[in-house]
């Protein structure tokens, strides 16, 4: 009986944390719009916006995904269903300030469920090494933007030798499912700095075009992504990855543009936790029901 209520108040606490998270959310999301005008939007670009939205939140998944790996390769065994309900409820805790709180849920949630808690703790450092690592070599495609010499398209080609030889590295030294994860960050990061584009074209009031700037702004994206990640005590990055953005691209959009296209993302990006949240939840709720009804 005392093992069973341990158990509850550790699965409970990692929920607590989820819910935590989305009060907070949902301050930012007041707070956001009282910056930005949301009914001088068409109605086409609100639908463009929530296509981006959906997009975000399902590319969560390649992260629940890429945890699997790790915890796998720490030789601990779940189901791939598993993982991503425990990385959706878990994840919206890095909106709680103090930046760790995603992990404390995901390390709540595992010992309820009976798993050890060294291997879960090494996760953690091993998705945050494997990550900032994969960030990193987003950083050749800023180039161009101090380096006229270096054309986009030959920043792109560097950076996929670059993303080529590192997962050989990590299958290499580190095993298999190492280099399994860095390519899900990498696919992830660069699904998020294409979402990011989708925003400029909404909050830009120029027709788009085709350009390979959409690769340095790529990029810029995930540098900044980068920053907020690294940086502690901030809540989901929020304010180190403005200024970042303001720094980096001031030259290439206006200012007023670019801070309308930041916050616009944040919608989107806070927008697509929260349905991968409830989702998730949907997930755990329904594997619940299953087991009471066996």
């Amino acid at each position: 009986m005392k093992i069973i209520k341990w158990k509850d108040l550790f699965n409970w606490g990692g929920l607590g944390i989820g819910i935590l998270g989305v009060v907070f959310v949902v301050r930012k999301l007041i707070e956001y719009s009282n910056q930005i005008n949301i009914s001088a939007l068409t109605g086409l670009s609100l639908f463009f916006l929530f296509g981006l939205l959906l997009t975000y939140c399902f590319a969560n998944i390649l992260l629940a995904l890429a945890w699997h790996d790790l915890l796998q390769f720490l030789k601990v065994e779940t189901t791939k269903k598993w993982a991503i309900q425990t990385y959706g409820i878990a994840q919206i805790g890095k909106y709680v300030p103090g930046n760790i709180f995603h992990f404390a849920s995901r390390q709540a949630i595992g010992q309820a469920a009976g798993l050890p808690t060294l291997p879960f703790a090494k996760s953690v450092v091993w998705e945050i090494g494997l990550i900032a690592a994969t960030g990193t070599l987003f950083a050749v495609l800023i180039i161009p933007l101090f380096w006229v010499q270096i054309t986009y398209q030959i920043a792109l080609v560097l950076f996929i030798i670059l993303l080529f030889c590192s997962v050989l590295c990590a299958n290499h030294w580190i095993g298999p499912k190492a280099g399994s994860a860095l390519k899900l960050y990498a696919l992830f990061l660069i699904i998020s700095g294409i979402i990011f584009n989708g925003v400029l074209i909404v909050a830009t009031s120029v027709q788009p075009e085709f350009s390979f700037v959409f690769i340095g702004i790529i990029g810029v994206y995930v540098v900044a992504w980068l920053a907020g990640l690294i940086t502690p005590g901030a809540p989901a990055g929020i304010g180190v990855r403005e200024l970042v953005f303001l720094a980096l691209l001031h030259s290439v959009i206006s200012e007023g543009e670019l801070l309308k296209a930041i916050i616009l993302g944040r919608f989107v990006t806070i927008g697509g936790d929260v349905l991968f949240y409830i989702f998730s939840i949907v997930l755990r709720f329904n594997k619940k029901r299953e087991e009471y009804l066996k």
